[in-house]
């Protein structure tokens, strides 16, 4: 019996770029999940240049895919395709997907693929009201979760830790109170080199934080769906994490009544949700936190997505 070859196609523009969204969820992906993938699957990791889109040249590449295989673009490798590029695969039988993670729903083109992926459980369902208004209702929103970093998978977290608070990301992409700036150690993850320095520092901090500098009132047009990537990463760490309710996919994946939650990012919230974490740690509710954060990480281990990458490669075949 032919395997059916699951094919993840992210922008070679910058191939020397070993990190960011669109080489975690193409390279990493496919390297954590093909041990796992099962005998009748094959998952494919390829490099495509949106500058080169002339549909003839795409004839001649789309050759090296199987026939009758799912394609899914990754973010930026989508952008420039037209009707006629996607044409050339449909005619081999392919079914193509886009991978959404990280774009507003008006950089999402309604027409164009056969199905959609979507990084955050609480994009499911805005993406397909969208595809419903603009006249595509019933074509597949498919969840697929975000897994951490895999080069943090074996971090081996210290007993008996002090209570410590970071934030691992990008500075742009948070917002701290100057109230608490100084009771959270920022840590740089803006490119390769910043990843490698800091990385190994996650175990000293128990906790983790992730409160983004944007409105949870912002039009539906502009709103981007972020996956929990930052829990998956406080999971690798053994470590809670403080999270707003609405955003990040938290609530959707460590359940709305999970301790560290908070329902705005007015200032004295934030201020006060660290501060309570900071009161509970080692009691009830912090163990509580621990066994969320532990089950939320069952779903974003690699046999777990190798489960997510098989059922949605028979939903849309």
């Amino acid at each position: 019996m032919a395997k059916k070859h699951i094919v993840l196609l992210r922008n070679m523009a910058k191939p020397s770029k070993r990190f960011g969204s669109a080489v975690m969820r193409a390279d990493q992906l496919g390297a954590i999940t093909a041990p796992y993938i099962g005998a009748g699957f094959k998952v494919r990791v390829m490099g495509f240049n949106p500058d080169f889109l002339i549909p003839s040249l795409m004839a001649f590449w789309v050759q090296s895919i199987p026939r009758d295989s799912i394609v899914i673009f990754v973010k930026f490798a989508a952008f420039g395709l037209t009707p006629e590029h996607l044409d050339v695969f449909h005619r081999r039988g392919i079914r193509v997907g886009l991978d959404f993670i990280d774009l507003p729903l008006r950089k999402i083109d309604p027409f164009l693929f056969d199905f959609y992926v979507a990084s955050a459980l609480s994009a499911v369902q805005p993406v397909k009201d969208y595809l419903t208004t603009n006249g595509r209702a019933g074509v597949p929103v498919e969840f697929l979760p975000h897994h951490h970093d895999p080069r943090l998978s074996n971090l081996q977290v210290p007993e008996n830790r002090a209570f410590a608070c970071c934030y691992f990301g990008n500075a742009k992409e948070v917002h701290i109170p100057d109230q608490i700036r100084e009771d959270i150690t920022f840590m740089a993850v803006n490119n390769v080199q910043t990843f490698k320095d800091n990385w190994r520092n996650l175990t000293q901090f128990p906790l983790h934080y992730s409160v983004r500098p944007y409105s949870l009132n912002m039009p539906v047009l502009e709103r981007v769906y972020k996956p929990f990537t930052k829990g998956a990463t406080a999971a690798a760490g053994s470590a809670n994490i403080i999270a707003v309710r609405g955003f990040d996919d938290a609530a959707e994946s460590l359940g709305h009544d999970y301790p560290f939650l908070l329902d705005n990012t007015e200032p004295e919230t934030i201020v006060d949700g660290l501060r309570f974490a900071q009161d509970v740690f080692g009691g009830p509710e912090w163990t509580e936190g621990l066994e969320r954060i532990r089950a939320f990480s069952d779903q974003v281990r690699p046999h777990a997505l190798a489960a997510r990458l098989r059922e949605i490669a028979n939903s849309v075949l």
